[in-house]
């Protein structure tokens, strides 16, 4: 048997690819991997959060619960209305919804666990009838009634625990804006639907939803104001076209009343702002 010792072929051993083009390949496979793994913690995250029972979220809401806040005219005609549109929006018997005012000239408002809704000054003060603000009373309390706030806390949980093991660091910015578009998306699917349980109560308490759009108006015109830096009130209540067509779509489907009168705020609703 005879037995050669051949020379190799040139370069046989040498990529035909450039070496940073074999690692940004490499890197895009990696950032892949890890937006598919938020993707999936977010949802298994949300699910589980969402099978907490209200009891236990309403116990944790207490643990960081504040010193109630002093009894004002204000805080009484906000909780009033607030009870109104729980009692349309036909609410669990354990879903009680607390109400605070924030006497900060922010455009703010949102709803937390355990049924807590937090009201800005500076929206309330841009609010031009009580169905406006009835109307954003109803979103937040949509938020309450599909347990957004809790599957949202349970999506970040998750999101953050999963990059602690996999990165040594929960600091999700790594995954940059488009890594969390699910997450995004998740969040506008959220506030149509809060949008249209909001809509539907007010329509049930007043019989009509005219002056209940004019929410979406004011919203607008903050946004516009503020190009450069929007309102805090817009990185979880983002306002877009998609969400107010939906409105118009759901007023149309269901028939209900918009040439109705509008209730106006309480003669002293500016006064009551004013002295907060």
């Amino acid at each position: 048997m005879k037995y050669e010792n051949p020379l190799l072929p040139e370069g046989i051993n040498t990529s035909k690819s450039h070496p940073l083009k074999t690692f940004f390949t490499l890197i895009m496979g990696l950032l892949v991997v890890l937006i598919v793994s938020a993707w999936l913690l977010g949802i298994g995250g949300g699910y589980l959060a969402s099978k907490i029972p209200y009891s236990q979220e309403k116990r944790l809401a207490d643990n960081y619960a504040e010193a109630a806040a002093p009894k004002t005219e204000l805080l009484d005609y906000l909780q009033t209305l607030a009870d109104k549109v729980s009692s349309a929006m036909q609410l669990p018997s354990e879903m009680k919804i607390t109400v605070h005012y924030v006497a900060d000239d922010v455009e703010n408002a949102f709803a937390t666990i355990g049924g807590n809704i937090f009201l800005y000054k500076g929206l309330l003060e841009k609010l031009p009838n009580e169905n406006a603000l009835a109307m954003l009373i109803g979103h937040e309390i949509g938020h309450v009634r599909h347990r957004d706030p809790i599957i949202s806390i349970g999506q970040s949980a998750a999101i953050s625990t999963g990059m602690m093991l996999l990165l040594g660091s929960t600091d999700t910015g790594i995954l940059g804006s488009a890594g969390l578009l699910t997450q995004m998306q998740f969040s506008r699917e959220m506030e149509i639907r809060s949008d249209e349980t909001g809509l539907t109560a007010i329509e049930s308490l007043y019989g009509h939803v005219n002056g209940a759009l004019d929410l979406y108006s004011v919203l607008e015109a903050i946004s516009e104001s503020s190009p450069f830096e929007p309102p805090q009130f817009f990185s979880t209540h983002p306002v877009s076209e998609t969400r107010i067509k939906e409105l118009v779509e759901l007023i149309d489907a269901k028939k209900w009343r918009q040439s109705m009168p509008i209730t106006p705020l309480p003669d002293k609703f500016s006064v009551w702002l004013s002295e907060g």
